[in-house]
């Protein structure tokens, strides 16, 4: 996807050492499921929308060192139901100094997004999706002398959740107003600091130690449930990176994890860690990338707790994630690109019963008509399955675009 097509590139605009690159993308999408419910609810609506992408980025022509920046927009406009509507914002810097025997990266991202209606934290009785702020700030230094290597990694993040209005209903299921719901307690830091050292076997292998402290560190001191919500914990592992001359390049990894809570009514986690991101060129046209990932992430959702009985109502706190991918890209012609994803992803609701799958599959092909124009087209399936009788669902989206460049 990232190769060079000089026949359709676009020339963007020179800025000295800089080109800028603006991009506006327009699709129509429609959505079977809009707030992702079962069928036979009384929230199921099916919609469509137009989805307009405006975006710039900036990159540097230096030999060297890199400065690149840029901003985008997602602006979605419903056809019918136009409480959904929402707007999210992007803006990004990163670069990197390239130094003798090491390199200096630097990332930094400022967004303002909506919770999908997808997401196990979603209310199905809100008015609109869920508003929140999100900042991340990633440092990375690498150092390579020799066949010995070192790097570290430090990870900032921090998430401000808008309030949400909600429909309030009687003893018979009808709406009699609505109310607004504080998510306060949803604001949180995250920082993870990682350490990994190892040594290269060959040019195109090395095995590695790593070493990842994380801590979660919640804005209130209780949620809403009356819980403390703040967890620390670390990971270590063991791994191998390998990039055999461009041809098939990645890493994987197997390790421990631990993680601690400050409220004594959540039990703490432990186990297996694994990880995996490869990228294989099959040949110059096709491209696979295979993932496995296993992430923390928060989680407003209440379930039974029975061990030990007798079994209570608490609420979750978090979700640990394992998540299976698989991603294929074909060059048909020099313009025409197909795209095919699948995710599977197996949610583990810490400390309550409920687990949950999820499958995501995207087949998406990009035709470029010229540098100025190009036509992209899709589907989009999702579907979650859980072992308790909660938010299940299917959703099917069709999507038609088209893109400009300068």
């Amino acid at each position: 996807m990232d190769r060079a097509r000089p026949d359709y590139d676009p020339d963007g605009i020179r800025l000295g050492a800089f080109g800028v690159f603006p991009k506006l993308g327009v699709e129509l999408v429609y959505d079977d499921n809009i707030r992702a419910v079962e069928k036979d609810s009384d929230f199921y609506l099916d919609d469509q929308f137009f989805f307009i992408k405006p975006e710039v980025k900036i990159e540097s022509d230096w030999s060297r060192h890199e400065l690149n920046g840029g901003a985008l927009a997602r602006i979605a406009r419903y056809d019918e139901f136009d409480n959904q509507d929402f707007e999210d914002y992007e803006a990004w810097i990163d670069g990197g100094l390239d130094m003798r025997d090491s390199k200096l990266t630097a990332k930094a991202r400022s967004s303002r997004l909506n919770e999908p209606t997808s997401s196990p934290n979603f209310r199905p009785t809100a008015l609109s999706p869920t508003r929140y702020d999100k900042n991340d700030l990633s440092l990375r230094y690498r150092f390579v002398p020799n066949r010995f290597f070192a790097q570290m990694q430090l990870d900032w993040s921090t998430l401000d959740y808008k309030s949400d209005t909600i429909v309030i209903f009687d003893e018979a299921n009808n709406p009699i107003g609505t109310e607004r719901v504080n998510n306060d307690d949803r604001d949180r830091d995250l920082a993870r600091i990682s350490l990994r050292t190892g040594y290269k076997v060959s040019p195109g292998a090395g095995i590695f130690l790593e070493g990842r402290y994380f801590d979660f560190d919640y804005k209130t001191d209780q949620d809403r449930n009356g819980f403390q919500r703040d967890q620390d914990g670390y990971d270590l592992v063991i791994g191998s990176e390998i990039d055999l001359s461009g041809v098939t390049f990645g890493e994987f990894y197997v390790g421990y994890r631990n993680l601690d809570y400050v409220d004594p009514r959540f039990e703490s986690q432990d186990g297996l860690l694994v990880g995996a991101s490869i990228d294989w060129n099959i040949t110059r046209l096709t491209t696979i990338t295979l993932g496995v990932d296993q992430q923390l992430r928060g989680a407003t959702v209440t379930g039974i707790n029975d061990s030990p009985p007798p079994a209570t109502t608490i609420p979750s706190s978090g979700i640990q994630e394992l998540r299976l991918s698989l991603a294929a890209n074909h060059e048909l012609r020099r313009n025409i690109i197909l795209s095919l994803e699948l995710q599977s992803r197996k949610e583990d609701f810490l400390n309550i019963t409920r687990e949950d799958d999820v499958l995501d599959v995207m087949f998406g092909v990009e035709y470029s008509l010229n540098r100025r124009l190009g036509i992209n087209a899709g589907y989009i399936y999702e579907e979650r399955d859980s072992n308790v009788d909660v938010q299940t669902f299917e959703i099917n989206r069709l999507f038609l675009g088209v893109v400009g460049k300068i």
